[in-house]
């Protein structure tokens, strides 16, 4: 087989009726709608070995005339898959997704890495800033699927020829279970040492990723920020829990999250009626005895709710990235500065 040929296999639940169709694909698979293949027999027998009817064809590409185009593991492949997972949709008409978007429609076909539902899991753990962009990259080369040949225009289809298909009997069906599970386990493996050995490296800094994304500054916002402050300043006075327990009860509450899609300011809630709710979710609590000052409570519960709403994050992904304690420590240098300036100065002092 000459260079511009290349052989690829394509794993089928069951038998192709009728001529390849780019549109009949998930609009959510890695790379969106396309033809997908991939450069082994085993790689692509890997993925379907579960299902009855499943077989393995085996085509012929002739890259002849069509553009192509070739992703790597890093943060390009990272956002495109995201954006295709559906991760950052409602992102989609800022410029640089755009340009994303863009790249990856503007070809006939795309060579890039296979991303499974456990890379995926690991590329939104980036995405939600949970690991740093080196973990990210790291945890991927560990659970390396090999590549994928995606065939996304008519014209791309047309020049896949068919040659054969291939039935797999039960032995080798249950032989490349076992495989993939082995080699998951591996990966998994893999992923856990790439977290530790990486932990807190990182050549692009969350800070730099968020700006992509950062919302202006409104009064809604500020009636947010105020409300969240002074529900938290009240709580010192109105439960009984510890100020710690209480914020992190709040932060993954109900309530919180309509906070996060200001669907609370087109109701008449007061800051006391959030507290029912919280009681009415998570029931009473007496639950530690350490409390912060009103001041340090209204400052955290407006630093909080300025980064959820200015970095467009959910209340509970802002207290995974920084606990109550750690803005506590950091009252005091900085709570007489503007909320936008602390802002800048407390996210490089938790990365």
């Amino acid at each position: 087989m000459d260079k511009n040929h290349k052989l690829l296999f394509h794993g089928a639940k069951s038998r192709i009726e009728g001529k390849l169709d780019i549109h009949k694909s998930r609009t959510n698979n890695d790379l969106g709608q396309g033809f997908y293949t991939g450069e082994r027999y085993e790689q692509a027998i890997s993925f379907i070995s579960g299902f009855e009817k499943s077989s393995v064809y085996i085509f012929d590409f002739k890259e002849e005339g069509l553009k192509g185009k070739k992703y790597n593991v890093n943060q390009e492949w990272m956002m495109t898959i995201a954006y295709y997972r559906g991760v950052l949709e409602e992102y989609e008409n800022h410029p640089i997704i755009k340009k994303l978007i863009e790249k990856s429609c503007d070809c006939d076909y795309i060579i890039a890495p296979i991303a499974d539902n456990r890379m995926f899991q690991i590329i939104n753990s980036f995405i939600m800033g949970e690991i740093t962009d080196e973990q990210c990259k790291h945890c991927l080369a560990a659970t390396n699927l090999g590549y994928q040949y995606v065939f996304k225009s008519d014209k791309a289809i047309k020049s896949l020829k068919m040659l054969e298909r291939c039935y797999i009997s039960e032995k080798e069906k249950e032989y490349y279970k076992k495989m993939r599970n082995s080699d998951a386990k591996l990966g998994d493996d893999k992923v856990k040492l790439a977290r530790i050995k990486y932990r807190g490296k990182s050549e692009i800094k969350r800070i730099v990723r968020s700006s992509y994304y950062m919302r202006k500054f409104d009064k809604d916002g500020l009636i947010l920020c105020k409300m969240q402050g002074q529900v938290f300043e009240m709580s010192i006075e109105t439960t009984s829990t510890s100020s710690e327990i209480f914020i992190r009860r709040f932060m993954q509450s109900i309530i919180a999250k309509s906070l996060d899609s200001g669907d609370i300011l087109q109701t008449n809630i007061q800051p006391k009626d959030i507290f029912e709710r919280i009681v009415e979710q998570y029931g009473e609590s007496k639950y530690g005895s350490v409390k912060y000052s009103p001041n340090e409570m209204y400052w955290i519960g407006y630093i909080y709710r300025y980064f959820s709403y200015t970095y467009e994050k959910s209340s509970s992904q802002v207290y995974k990235i920084i606990k109550p304690k750690e803005l506590r420590e950091l009252f005091l240098p900085y709570h007489t500065l503007d909320p936008s300036q602390a802002i800048e100065r407390i996210i490089p002092v938790i990365l």
